[in-house]
């Protein structure tokens, strides 16, 4: 599988971003599903070119936060931008 998994989601088959198909090959999980998690809270998975990823990565070290952390911070910066 291409891209990145973000936050370590894991389908119910224990596969990360991929579910079985009808036909039994792996299929991409859709990018707007959310999984849920022991903890209850649902996770969003989508890929990005490794580039972005290492962009992410610098971004959220210099705001001192996790990349998971950065990325929810700007989504829900983003949301409330667009919601206003």
């Amino acid at each position: 599988m291409d891209g990145v998994v973000v936050g370590g989601a894991v389908t119910p088959d224990g596969t990360p971003g991929v579910v079985p198909s009808g036909d039994g090959v792996a299929a991409p999980l859709a990018a707007d599903a959310a999984a849920p998690t022991p903890s209850g809270r649902p996770q969003v998975q989508f890929s990005v070119d490794p580039s972005d990823l290492d962009a992410y990565d610098a971004a959220a070290r210099a705001a001192g936060m996790s990349r998971a952390e950065w990325i929810r911070n700007r989504l829900n910066v983003a949301a409330s931008r667009e919601l206003k």
